[in-house]
């Protein structure tokens, strides 16, 4: 954890940052989710990632602010990593106070992924020859879900969505 704030988080403490977005958790699936108040676990570390990173980069004069707003995504829940637990993850990402922003994360805010899933787990479309051939009757409908498909390059488990659109957006309305 600490080369990667080293390597890719301290390089930019002489820029100017608008906001942050955090996006990850699933290898912590398996840790204490813990609790903030006790300074235990992931519920502890999320925290102090925010209030580190922002402390960084706003050490110099006329740049990023102090106070700029942090965006956590949820995760999506399926898959071998999703693990049975989701509730508690996502609890511990708010910092264990089951919402955010909070006393330990001010300005902070959340974008839920834990809905979204991945759109190909059905794949009604895709299974029926439909991304090939649009003309067949059972086919209506899927030119959106076909153009996604394959402009798609990753899949990186069904904890990750692939489309990462309705997410976007999310974020974006949330800023």
């Amino acid at each position: 954890v600490r080369s990667f704030f080293d390597e890719r988080v301290k390089p930019f403490s002489k820029t100017t940052v608008k906001g942050f977005l955090w996006y990850q958790g699933e290898n912590d699936m398996g840790e204490l989710f813990g609790n903030n108040k006790r300074s235990t676990g992931y519920a502890c570390e999320v925290p102090n990632m925010i209030a580190e990173w922002r402390e960084t980069l706003s050490k110099e004069p006329n740049t990023t602010s102090p106070e700029a707003p942090f965006g956590l995504v949820t995760l999506a829940p399926s898959g071998s990593e999703g693990h049975p637990d989701m509730g508690g993850m996502y609890a511990a990402q708010m910092g264990s106070y089951g919402d955010v922003p909070n006393a330990a994360m001010p300005n902070t805010f959340l974008a839920h992924a834990f809905d979204l899933g991945d759109p190909w787990s059905n794949t009604t479309c895709f299974g029926n020859g439909c991304c090939k051939n649009f003309t067949l009757p059972k086919c209506h409908g899927c030119e959106g879900f076909c153009d996604s498909y394959e402009g798609t390059q990753f899949y990186m488990g069904p904890i990750h969505p692939r489309d990462k659109k309705p997410l976007g957006d999310r974020l974006a309305q949330a800023t």
